[in-house]
């Protein structure tokens, strides 16, 4: 609405709009309701509330300072009354004030930073009683009533969404400090109206000015909005998550010839239970059935499902994970709690911050550690709501990953109460093995037989009969009941079954195939292989070697890899593509058919079709190989990188040439695993030793003369265990060596340290860097044509700039870009980043430190912002119920305070209480003019004078050994204060282990005070803060069961104003002990 229409008469109508906005964003109708009718003395009620509840915790906050705002807001209120002519515009103030007051309430930290939000608010908020006459005589002025209306609500707005639900503290407290930058905004809003009162302005002015803050307004949400997908963007990279999507795609294809696949799921009722939006009656769910029954395709289903479910008011987050049969690296805890945590903040804002934030403060490159996966993910789901959990494939899984996934999420989603059963839902898809019984105990199950997929195996064949009709001609049997039948609800055995049919050349062919049906899935696999063996155009060779590369890889082969590993020419020490077997110069299918699929296009990793068909070919064709198979391997490499072009010596002018025959296609697999190779070829029994250890010794020798370090160092540091796994080659005179290159590797692959490679004895990593620069050069300044570019991405993938760790993800992903590299390496290097990037960017977050307690220093001291120890367990905030309970909670007081109403428990508490009413001071300091209310200050405050230091961090212990650091105070209180710090803690740690076994919390406490009497020289005066501290030391550290937190005098006294509002301010006090 412009300025002239709210200065003729729509003033009213600007407050009601900007009210009918903040009703329909909110999205909650009981919320509405709960605010409407809300005054000023229903909001100083609730106060007076919370400090009760806050005196009774002994948690007290300075409430008082909430006053000026609230005196204003009635100034504000009690004009927008007048011009508005409704009392229940003010009421939208009142109510959600009230609100959030009770949300925060809950937690302290929240409650201080909301508080401030007001206290930073109200100090720019114009004083209206001032200006009554000024709008009176200019009513175009009353727009900026309404400016200030819309502001507030906006306020209110944002905040309420990070008080409605249930979240962890972490999360809150991130998600606020995300929140500052809009405080700021309104703050600077608030000034801006502040003055154009002041000043008076004429109307055309206000018109102006009203299109520059709708400007402003605009320009602030795109920035903001760019943050937020700047920190999103950050925050995905630092998770580097497994492509989950393309998984989907995969399966999503493979019903496309069957559109209802898995459709039975959804009517059954135990999965209704499960998957109801509205009601959920079991959060955890357990899909089980024979291998190839289809278990990943009705995981799409349900994602699916879930992803289509439109509930009003309500966002739903669906995450899902698949495991992989052949990627090691993406069958682990860690890996699915990267996707499902780049899924969800992509999906919800509010939890950006915490993963952005973990991201800068933890110090590692991408999401690596379990403790940090399992602490991250609890605080993201304990923090979602609607949210839907989707995992398929933990047989793939080792034990441990597999117990690690399902105990994390079963742990969340257990641990809410009935009435947020709904907030998470995970179910879990896999086969039915011992781990998975022992692992997902008393999770309700879904068992899938035959006959659940019959409908849809022969709805599939239907199709696939056609497709056969039109290639071979008519099918004078009922071939859709006969492979339904034999597929026993195996959907991959129908898939497959097509697959080998669809490849056969004559009708002939086909006939005699459908009339001898294979009878199960591994006759079925034996059928394709001994097609593939007989197809003329490839070598069996060929195809076995291949079969056989892909089943012993120690991370999936991209293709390009595959064919640069047959392309070597040992003969003459060279890398020929030109050379290559015919099947490996087109696409994996033409020699593995059906039981090897590509990821993607520009990925090119190799998987199988489903983890039986590895199983099969180890079983039935590499039974008694599989070392051999790994021997050939570790050969291979090791003689491809003694090659020429892989050493030191190669003419820099020649690495141009090689690079474009693809002569570095092989190069990094072979660097990273070929001692992977070695170790593997030595693990199997006898018979399974390669037949020439000579031979391997002799190349792997030949290979450490071509790239051992002139000046390596002779320690000898090599772990026993890989001591024992090469005791085979004990005897050859290159043992030692052999062990100190395997090692070196081994490190390589398992330690996060830059220096990794610069502390092996092998040169390997400056090969792998002249080639990789090589590469990129070709990026940074050649003028490539389309064609060479393209001839360079079959041979070496799109990512040309990659990480030099081995054990970084990156090293075999890579980048796009140089600068993308570049940020990355800063993230090994110094890997703890700044996480300040508002209003402008800390040069700490580009730059970062070296280590965590120089970042924790520097935004403590830069931006004030306390990273330290928090309550992991606490959950904030509880979201306030519409009728709350007004009863407080404490013992029985039966001494009142004539004064202020206060009661104590105790007489002489009164006493001091009233000593701080009447201002008295009776204990002075015998060395100078200060006087004291209490005693024990006064105490405190003379020892400063005497210079005496007798509080002093030492002890022995029975044992005969001594514990503290020998530091003197000279006031308890610092010796406290010591104590409570981190060092001081290490300090007294040994004392309080060897005194507090299997005492109660009373024998506890007593103890603390026996041992600071009597070794501390204190009164019982003197000792209780002491005991306060010591009382409420870690349990994890005193091992003491039933021990209660002791508070001080000081924290169990009060002292009453009264704020002018109804706002009762409770402010500590103590006793002096004296009465």
């Amino acid at each position: 609405m412009s300025c002239q229409a709210e200065a003729s008469g729509g003033c009213t109508c600007g407050f009601h709009l900007a009210l009918a906005d903040f009703k329909r964003n909110l999205k909650d109708d009981d919320l509405v309701r709960s605010f409407q009718g809300t005054q000023l003395h229903h909001l100083t009620a609730e106060i007076a509330k919370i400090q009760q509840e806050q005196h009774s915790k002994r948690s007290l906050r300075y409430m008082k300072r909430l006053d000026p705002f609230l005196k204003k807001m009635e100034q504000y209120g009690k004009v927008i009354e007048i011009f508005a002519n409704s009392q229940d515009i003010v009421a939208f103030i009142w109510g959600p004030l009230k609100f959030l007051l009770i949300a925060a309430s809950s937690f302290n930290d929240a409650l201080n930073s909301l508080l401030d939000a007001y206290q930073e608010i109200w100090e720019q908020f114009p004083l209206f009683e001032v200006y009554g006459s000024t709008l009176e005589a200019r009513p175009y002025l009353r727009t900026i009533l309404v400016w200030i209306y819309k502001d507030i609500l906006d306020f209110h707005q944002e905040a309420m969404r990070y008080f409605k639900s249930r979240v962890r503290i972490q999360v809150f407290q991130a998600a606020w400090r995300n929140f500052l930058p809009t405080i700021r905004h309104i703050k600077e809003n608030m000034a801006r109206h502040r003055r154009l009162l002041a000043e008076g302005i004429a109307f055309v002015q206000l018109e102006e000015l009203n299109i520059i803050r709708r400007d402003a307004q605009r320009r602030f949400e795109v920035e903001r909005q760019a943050e937020v997908d700047r920190r999103r963007k950050e925050t995905i990279s630092w998770l580097n998550p497994y492509n989950s999507q393309l998984t989907l795609e995969k399966y999503r294809e493979a019903r496309i010839s069957c559109p209802d696949a898995g459709g039975w799921l959804l009517k059954i009722a135990r999965f209704r239970g499960w998957f109801d939006p509205t009601f959920c009656t079991e959060p955890l769910l357990w899909i089980t059935g024979i291998p190839g029954a289809g278990k990943s395709v009705l995981a799409s289903v349900i994602v699916d499902a879930a992803q289509e479910l439109d509930v009003p008011e309500n966002d739903i987050c669906v995450a899902f994970f698949f495991c992989q049969p052949d990627d090691s690296d993406a069958n682990t805890f860690v890996a699915v709690a990267r996707s499902i945590l780049a899924q969800l903040v992509t999906q919800n804002t509010f939890l950006i911050p915490q993963v952005y934030e973990q991201s800068s403060l933890s110090g590692e490159v991408t999401l690596s550690t379990n403790d940090l996966a399992k602490t991250l993910l609890t605080d993201v789901l304990s923090s979602c709501k609607n949210t839907y959990i989707i995992i398929d494939g933990l047989d793939a899984c080792n034990r441990k990953e597999h117990k690690n996934i399902v105990s994390t999420f079963r742990t969340v989603v257990e641990s809410l109460p009935p009435s947020q059963m709904h907030d998470i839902r995970c179910v879990f898809l896999c086969r039915d093995d011992p781990a998975a019984r022992k692992d997902l105990i008393n999770i309700p199950m879904i068992r899938i037989t035959p006959a659940d997929n019959k409908d849809d195996i022969e709805k599939y064949w239907k199709v696939c009969k056609s497709h056969l009709e039109a290639e071979f001609g008519p099918l004078d049997m009922d071939i859709v009941k006969i492979v339904a039948a034999q597929s026993r609800g195996m959907f991959l055995y129908a898939t497959l079954m097509f697959s080998h049919l669809k490849s056969l050349s004559t009708l002939d062919e086909l006939q005699q195939q459908l009339h001898s049906i294979p009878k199960e899935l591994h006759d079925l696999y034996q059928r394709i292989v001994e097609r593939l063996l007989l197809t003329e155009n490839f070598q069996a060779k060929d195809i076995m070697k291949l079969l056989g590369q892909l089943a012993c890889a120690k991370r999936p082969l991209k293709w390009y890899e595959v064919q640069g590993a047959a392309a070597i020419d040992l003969d003459n020490e060279t890398v020929n593509f030109q050379k290559l077997p015919r099947g490996m110069k087109y696409t994996h299918r033409d020699l593995c058919g059906p039981l090897v699929e590509m990821r993607s296009d520009e990925d090119q990793s190799l998987d199988f079709i489903h983890p039986s068909a590895r199983e099969y070919l180890l079983q039935h064709h590499f039974r008694d190989s599989s070392a051999s198979l790994h021997f050939q391997f570790a050969t291979l490499s090791v003689s491809y990188l003694t090659l020429p072009g892989n050493l030191q010596s190669v003419n820099t002018f020649l690495l141009p040439l090689l690079l474009d025959s693809g002569y570095y296609a092989f190069l990094e697999y072979a660097v990273s695993c070929w001692a992977l190779h070695v170790q593997e070829s030595l693990q199997g029994k006898e018979k399974e030793h390669p037949p020439d250890l000579e031979e391997l010794e002799d190349k792997v020798d030949m290979f450490l003369d071509k790239h051992w370090k002139k000046n390596t160092s002779d320690t000898d540091n090599t772990p026993k265990s890989i001591l024992l796994g090469l005791s085979r080659l004990k005897n050859f005179d290159s043992y030692d060596r052999i062990c100190k290159a395997v090692a070196a590797v081994r490190r390589e692959l398992t330690q996060h340290s830059p220096r990794g490679s610069e502390e092996s004895p092998l040169d390997l990593a400056d090969i792998v860097k002249r080639a990789r620069d090589t590469l990129a050069s070709y990026s940074e300044f050649g003028n490539l044509t389309d064609a060479k570019r393209a001839l360079l991405h079959s041979l070496y993938g799109p990512n040309w700039f990659k990480c030099s760790m081995m054990n970084c993800e990156y090293f075999h992903q890579g980048f796009k870009s140089r600068q993308q590299l570049d940020q990355h390496i800063t993230r090994h290097e110094r890997p703890f980043l700044c996480m300040v990037t508002e209003p402008t960017e800390c040069q700490a977050h580009t730059f970062g430190f070296t280590t965590k307690d120089a970042l924790h220093r520097h935004l403590l001291a830069a931006h004030g912002i306390d990273v330290g120890d928090s309550a992991d367990d606490l959950e904030f905030p509880l979201p306030p119920s519409l009728k709350r309970n007004a009863d407080g909670e404490g013992g029985p007081s039966r001494f009142e305070c004539p004064t202020c109403h206060k009661t104590f428990t105790r007489n002489h508490n009164l006493q001091n209480h009233l000593r701080a009413h009447r201002k008295e001071k009776p204990f002075p300091c015998n060395q100078c003019t200060q006087s004291f209310t209490r005693q024990y200050e006064r105490n405190r405050h003379q020892a400063l004078h005497t210079g005496q230091k007798r509080f002093i961090c030492k002890g022995e212990l029975a044992s005969g050994g001594t514990w503290g650091c020998g530091k003197k105070f000279a006031r308890q209180d610092k010796l406290a204060s010591h104590f409570k710090s981190k060092s001081g803690r290490k300090c007294i740690q040994p004392l309080f282990m060897e005194e507090a076994n299997g005492m109660t919390g009373e024998e506890w406490n007593a103890r603390i005070a026996e041992i600071l009497s009597s070794r501390f020289i204190l009164d019982p005066e003197q000792m209780k803060p002491l005991i306060t501290t010591l009382s409420s030391f870690p349990e994890s550290w005193v091992r003491v069961e039933g021990r209660e937190d002791v508070k001080t005098e000081e924290e169990s006294q009060g002292q009453s104003t009264d704020s002018g509002l109804g706002i009762e301010e409770v402010t500590d006090g103590s006793s002096t002990g004296t009465d």
